[in-house]
């Protein structure tokens, strides 16, 4: 495959169970060695979606592509003809065998030594001596490690992970993450990750994939669909949301506290969808009373943030922003509230 070839290609999958729909005429494209989330809440058909493209499932229609070869569709490959590594939530791996074992399951028994399985082991950061454990003499994330350590043995064209870090605590979720995608993109492996956590698919992806009941509402880069979804119910599951009913015109839209530019030609009522980050706070406490500055009415310390409840001048409900830990700000602080940064506007329908 050249730069820019595409190296998974899945175009208008079905799929159903008992007569409903799971997929619903899917079309998603990933460049060769690029990686891809696909985020959407539990039961939207995210693991089916793998599980077509890994040959576990049959498609009703459409077709799957691994680097141009018909898998699917117009031709049947089964699943160990794929060259498809597939990685589980829980990782899979076989208690009763050593890690050294559980690597080199599957492999010919030819290329079964220690030194192809120490390889493999410290591909993913792990130190080949660890090859004699057992998994249940490992963490949560070593494990995971071992089980993409076994699906890199045999040299896969695409790796399909589901769900590989959720039941893995904060701290080494983000480490396992990094890990992985270090290894994934130095082997030049298409990558596909289905996740219910935004965090995680925004980033980990080149490109991200929204999904809910079974179809795509929005694939692009994963700072297009943070920043600019392309409809509510997207802006809501990519990320918190501000929404503040609001009127445009003339290419600006207006709140009691503040405008900002937006690229719409909606006029009229309409739903301002904003980032808690995109509020900035700013105490205005040496202003004079009754100027339209907003009150704080609780502050949430989060660590590197606070999560700041304010109520804004003519608004009914109270705002909950994101502020910097060091603004020092206290509940009674006199604020005054900036939009930075582009706007999303979308019809009111109250």
């Amino acid at each position: 495959m050249t730069a820019g070839e595409i190296g998974l290609e899945a175009r208008r999958l079905t799929k159903s169970y008992d007569g409903a729909p799971v997929l619903q005429g899917i079309d998603l494209d990933v460049p060769a060695g690029s990686v891809a989330a696909v985020v959407g809440p539990s039961g939207c058909g995210k693991t089916t979606l793998l599980r077509c493209i890994a040959g576990f499932e049959t498609p009703e229609s459409g077709e799957v592509r691994i680097d141009g070869r018909a898998v699917a569709g117009p031709a049947w490959v089964p699943a160990h003809r794929r060259e498809v590594g597939y990685v589980a939530q829980d990782g899979a791996l076989f208690p009763h065998l050593t890690v050294g074992q559980n690597v080199a399951f599957g492999l010919p028994r030819r290329e079964r030594s220690r030194a192809r399985i120490g390889t493999l082991l410290e591909a993913v950061a792990l130190e080949a001596d660890m090859a004699g454990r057992r998994p249940d003499q490992l963490s949560g994330g070593q494990q995971q490690r071992v089980s993409l350590a076994r699906a890199l043995a045999l040299r896969p064209r695409v790796m399909l992970l589901d769900e590989p870090f959720s039941a893995l605590d904060t701290g080494l979720r983000v480490r396992t993450r990094e890990i992985v995608g270090d290894v994934l993109r130095g082997a030049g492996i298409t990558t596909v990750l289905v996740t219910h956590d935004q965090e995680e698919a925004l980033s980990f992806a080149d490109q991200v994939a929204v999904m809910t009941h079974g179809a795509f509402r929005q694939v692009g880069p994963p700072a297009d669909v943070y920043l600019r979804p392309g409809d509510l119910e997207t802006a809501r599951f990519t990320g918190e949301t501000v929404e503040l009913p609001a009127t445009a015109a003339g290419g600006r839209v207006e709140v009691p506290f503040a405008a900002a530019a937006v690229d719409t030609e909606l006029s009229g009522p309409v739903r301002l969808v904003l980032r808690p980050e995109q509020v900035e706070v700013r105490v205005a406490d040496d202003e004079p009373v009754g100027d339209g500055a907003a009150v704080v009415e609780q502050v949430d310390f989060r660590g590197d943030h606070v999560r700041v409840r304010v109520r804004a001048p003519g608004e009914q409900e109270p705002l909950v922003l994101r502020a910097a830990t060091v603004a020092g700000l206290r509940v009674g602080d006199r604020v005054r509230l900036r939009i930075s940064g582009d706007a999303n506007v979308f019809p009111d329908r109250g």
